[in-house]
């Protein structure tokens, strides 16, 4: 099976946010719990995934075909006293974390896979409600606030 590919970004602007990242789950509850879930683009259907299962750090994580293998399979784990901030974690190694690269605050940067760092706030991903009727989300970087978008 061939596997659309499109690198994830990180990026600010009201127009791009209807295209972000949107991950398929509950809505949050009062209390942050750790949960697994996938991340599904609105606009494609297609789920962020690290490609080739990569346990290798810099990796830019992608938009593909959801085929629900463990690479797709998030791990949303809670930031403490962070309100609705989580690391995420894919399901397929230990100890690596979704980050923005370098840290970077600028838009179009991207989104990797790197070794997870406690207290690292480009490895921290607010969920932001776009419409809970249909349970969908934003991630935004915590560390500048741009939302993860498809590029």
């Amino acid at each position: 099976m061939r596997r659309t590919r499109h690198g994830v970004t990180s990026l600010l602007g009201i127009a791009v946010l209807t295209a972000a990242l949107l991950p398929s789950l509950p809505a949050p509850a009062s209390a942050a719990v750790t949960f697994t879930s996938t991340a599904v683009a609105q606009h494609s259907n297609l789920c962020l995934d690290v490609p080739g299962d990569s346990t290798t750090n810099g990796t830019q994580l992608v938009q593909a075909a959801c085929d629900q293998g463990a690479s797709q399979r998030l791990t949303f784990t809670p930031v403490a006293g962070q309100g609705e901030t989580y690391t995420v974690s894919p399901g397929h190694t230990t100890g690596r974390c979704a980050a923005v690269n370098g840290a970077s605050t600028a838009d179009l940067a991207q989104i990797v896979q790197a070794a997870c760092v406690s207290g690292q706030t480009s490895q921290q991903f607010q969920l932001q409600v776009v419409n809970s009727a249909n349970k969908t989300f934003r991630l935004a970087a915590r560390h500048s606030s741009r939302c993860v978008d498809v590029n």
